[in-house]
């Protein structure tokens, strides 16, 4: 049975007309004392009479001047504007002016139709029926209804709560009704900070199997200075993208206030246990109620929604359905035509600082750097926190065993002589990352003492010292050489005698055979002398034109490049010894 929701009265005979409408009393009432102003003015030379109908004699031959008509027809407060005035309806306003009545009295207010609740019961409902359908329903019901025009022109006249009271749910009506506006002049940074999470609407590679999916961005957004502080990349908005995200924005000082909603990432043990180490104050916006919180909502709209536009891959309801398609295909068949996700969090990253350095109207044009920098300043500092306590607040961790000074984690593998010197082979250790820096990541033991740092391929070296491949490379080289001028050298003496000529005997001995490569000895000793022109030209000594072509030419040569990356190299770890 289809429910009924009564009329609740939307035209009520106090509400004043619109400002722009012609029959505003206010409106009329200044109209006619600017047509009565203009006929007193007249009426100092012709008289009240003849002033009078001097008025209405060019009103009616159309001699007055166009704001003065439009005006004359705003006084009239009549439905054809092209009506003109009478002198009795002038005398009737002079009359009125001076008993202080020159307004129209108001319209007497239209009792509401009876068939009027009959048409809401069948309209006012959830799923949303057409005017049409609501009058059909009614007519079915034997309700005496006028033309559908005429409750078409009656229901238009309801106000918006009025009319979608009953369509709407409680939720939907709070757009319609009044709302607080939220001020934050007074706030300082840190005061209160903001955060929410997001599905990216695009499509990327996953951490793990490098197939599609859509990653959860979590923002975390100070509200004094819109400057986003924290953000996370996770495959979906659990505990552990709340905390990473919390403890990147922690390390430009502790929030007092952190306000968010009721999202599980936000409410779970882990999460309220971080914020009460750092002594941060939780607080919560009432359920389905993200006006509350606009400063992070917004933040979705400018910031991540942009974003996820410039992906083929993107899944907004604005994609052209037929290039989204595409792209899915494309997708499904080759997953390497998405972004990884590394390259992904690079992205993001450079997002972030993008937005934190454009001006936005909300700050006075100013960018959200630019008013962190202002309170900093003016005297404001954050409360951070040391390194130690950093790596102690709770990144993500994972137990991985250890393997010969090695730990493989996310299809990395990270390496610290610590871990031999502990003897930790084949003992499983507790591994905290930072899944934005894949370079390094911090070990702990069981009882969560720190162990050491490990980095990323610290272990990794060349197969060959690159001096060495160089080398191997050049001696090759010269082989072919000789092989080639052996060549050559054999198919000119089998050419006849006539056909040989000094001249060119000399021609193609010069394109073909190269100079000759210098000894290790001979090497060395240039070796010697460029360091000595580069040392005396780096304290600044005068050095001589052919000394300093000579050098330029030899930094080309081969050889010499490839001892300078030997040095490099050897200097390289003597200073990490």
């Amino acid at each position: 049975m289809i429910r009924r929701v009564a009329y609740t009265g939307a035209r009520h005979p106090s509400l004043p007309a619109l400002a722009g409408s012609k029959n505003n009393p206010l409106a009329v009432r200044e109209a006619r004392e600017v047509i009565l102003a203009l006929i007193d003015t007249m009426a100092l030379e012709q008289g009240p009479v003849a002033a009078r109908q001097a008025f209405v004699a060019a009103a009616q031959s159309g001699r007055l001047p166009s704001d003065t008509l439009a005006t004359l027809a705003k006084a009239n407060a009549k439905p054809s504007s092209s009506r003109t005035v009478s002198e009795r309806t002038l005398l009737r306003w002079q009359q009125a002016r001076e008993a202080a009545a020159l307004a129209p009295r108001p319209t007497p207010q239209q009792p509401v139709p009876v068939w009027l609740d009959d048409i809401l019961a069948e309209y006012q409902v959830p799923t949303k029926p057409s005017l049409a359908d609501a009058y059909a329903a009614c007519a079915r019901r034997g309700v005496v209804l006028p033309s559908l025009r005429t409750v078409q022109r009656e229901v238009a006249q309801l106000g918006e709560l009025a009319r979608n009271r009953g369509r709407m749910g409680q939720r939907e009506l709070r757009r319609l009704k009044a709302f607080r506006k939220r001020t934050f002049e007074d706030l300082l940074p840190l005061d209160v900070v903001s955060a929410d999470g997001h599905r990216f609407q695009a499509e990327v590679a996953h951490l793990i199997h490098g197939k599609a999916c859509r990653p959860e961005l979590t923002a975390v957004i100070d509200v004094a200075t819109r400057r986003v502080l924290g953000w996370s990349v996770a495959l979906d908005e659990a505990a552990s993208a709340v905390r990473d995200a919390l403890v990147q924005a922690v390390k430009h000082g502790v929030p007092a206030i952190w306000y968010t909603d009721n999202g599980p990432g936000y409410v779970a043990a882990e999460t309220l246990a971080t914020l009460s180490r750092l002594g941060t104050t939780a607080t919560n916006s009432i359920a389905y109620n993200a006006q509350a919180r606009g400063v992070v909502e917004r933040l979705n709209a400018t910031l991540w929604i942009p974003l996820a536009r410039r992906f083929a891959t993107f899944q907004g309801d604005e994609m052209d359905r037929e290039a989204r398609q595409r792209a899915f295909r494309l997708t499904r068949q080759d997953a390497s035509r998405l972004m990884p996700w590394q390259s992904f969090c690079t992205v993001v990253a450079d997002a972030v600082a993008t937005y934190n350095a454009r001006p936005h109207s909300a700050l006075g044009h100013r960018s959200p750097d630019q008013v962190w920098a202002s309170f900093c300043q003016n005297g404001w500092e954050p409360l951070l926190l040391t390194e130690a306590e950093l790596v102690d607040l709770g990144r993500p961790s994972a137990r991985r065993v250890v393997n010969r000074a090695t730990i493989a984690l996310h299809g990395h593998t990270y390496h610290s002589l610590e871990l031999e010197r502990l003897d930790l082979h084949g003992r499983e250790v507790d591994v905290r990352f930072d899944p934005i820096d894949p370079e390094q990541v911090w070990v702990f033991d069981d009882q969560g003492h720190f162990l050491t740092l490990a980095h990323r391929d610290a272990h990794a070296r060349p197969y060959f010292p690159a001096s060495f491949v160089q080398q191997a490379q050049e001696r090759r080289a010269q082989g072919k050489v000789k092989r080639l001028r052996t060549k050559v050298d054999k198919a000119l003496s089998e050419l006849s005698p006539p056909t040989i000529t000094a001249e060119a005997t000399n021609v193609t001995s010069l394109a073909l055979a190269p100079a000759e490569l210098s000894d290790a000895e001979k090497q060395n000793q240039r070796w010697a002398e460029a360091q000595a022109i580069q040392a005396a030209m780096d304290r600044g000594e005068a050095v001589s034109d052919a000394d300093r072509l000579w050098l330029g030419r030899l930094q080309g040569v081969a050889w010499y490049r490839a001892r300078m990356r030997l040095e490099l190299e050897r200097g390289a770890l003597r200073a990490h010894e």
